[in-house]
């Protein structure tokens, strides 16, 4: 099965369809989390999936060189159980964790929403094939590793460019 990207959707998660697969193209963004009524990155994609309400579902990371990790993760939250999404160990050995809260929301320990829910839950698919390649960087590295481990969910690709970074203003 070969993927084709609509250049049309760049910048935008969208979903296309491979014979009769469901396909979530999660390309690299800087933009924040969608929130309210305006539309932004997830906001057609996430409608769509909750239309759907696949069964098996490949997401394709790539042409995810990375950005904003929480607009990404934003996106398939819905189709995540709550608990532990990922987390990172910053240089002085502390880790962060984020999670799905019961809401949808994508959360920190303490309770800051990052990203809130766009849909109430989407069924888990039963399978979900992650594709990565070379390009695969930063942030797209972040959402392979939310999925990774999790049951029904099978990876696909080269290796990662290697760059799975979490950026803090200071």
């Amino acid at each position: 099965v070969a993927l084709s990207h609509d250049s049309s959707c760049v910048g935008a998660a969208s979903i296309n369809t491979v014979d009769t697969f469901p396909v979530l193209e999660l390309p690299g963004s800087n933009e924040p989390p969608t929130s309210g009524d305006s539309p932004g990155y997830s906001t057609a994609a996430v409608a769509e999936l909750d239309e759907q309400n696949p069964t098996c579902l490949i997401i394709d990371l790539t042409n995810n060189d990375g950005g904003n990790l929480f607009t990404m993760v934003q996106t398939i939250a819905p189709m995540l159980p709550p608990g532990r999404l990922l987390s990172y160990v910053d240089r002085l050995g502390t880790e962060i964790v984020y999670s799905v809260g019961a809401d949808g929301n994508v959360v920190t320990e303490t309770g800051e929403v990052l990203a809130t829910s766009l849909s109430p839950a989407i069924a888990t698919p039963d399978r979900i094939a992650v594709i990565h390649n070379g390009l695969t960087a930063s942030s797209g590295e972040g959402v392979l590793m939310a999925l990774l481990g999790r049951p029904g969910v099978r990876t696909f690709g080269r290796p990662t460019n290697g760059l799975t970074t979490g950026n803090d203003l200071f």
